[in-house]
């Protein structure tokens, strides 16, 4: 294709010299812009496969590496019953810590009213930074909004 692009400017230009007007047309445009996706195509396979070959020779490596480092966290033998025992364990720890949690959230909710029953003596600069998190919230909820529509800003698919 860059060899067809290349011929098709190269006979446009000696055209030109016998007072031909030079133009490219729409389909030599074509071939270049081919020719040169082409071009960008093979150079992405080439750093594909030097990208491939690299993890081969050094994945196995990191791979090593890091299951040594973290041999401690590794259940020796790796058994189903195993698994479930730490799933159950998991699950019992987040359930222990619930009432922690709880008290941890009723704090934060006592000092918002206290906020918002001293707001006279509040500062400017604590204003602005509630003013901000209440706007980072509405573009997080936007941004849901525009993640559940499937990716469109204008609607909902129909």
């Amino acid at each position: 294709m860059v060899i067809k692009c290349l011929w098709r400017a190269k006979t446009t230009l000696i055209d030109a010299q016998f007072s031909k007007p030079l133009s490219f047309t729409t389909s030599s445009r074509r071939h270049c812009s081919q020719g040169v996706m082409t071009s960008k195509l093979q150079l992405l396979r080439s750093k594909a496969a030097e990208a491939s070959k690299f993890l081969s020779k050094n994945g196995s490596t990191h791979y090593k590496q890091t299951l040594e480092q973290n041999k401690k966290y590794i259940m020796d033998p790796p058994t189903i019953e195993k698994c479930q025992q730490l799933s159950e364990q998991l699950f019992y720890t987040r359930l222990a810590s619930i009432p922690s949690r709880y008290d941890a959230f009723w704090k934060e909710v006592d000092h918002v009213k206290q906020l918002i029953k001293t707001r006279k003596d509040l500062k400017t600069e604590d204003m602005g930074i509630g003013a901000l998190f209440g706007l980072e919230c509405f573009a997080w909820y936007c941004a849901g909004e525009i993640i559940g529509r499937g990716f469109t800003v204008t609607g909902y698919y129909v």
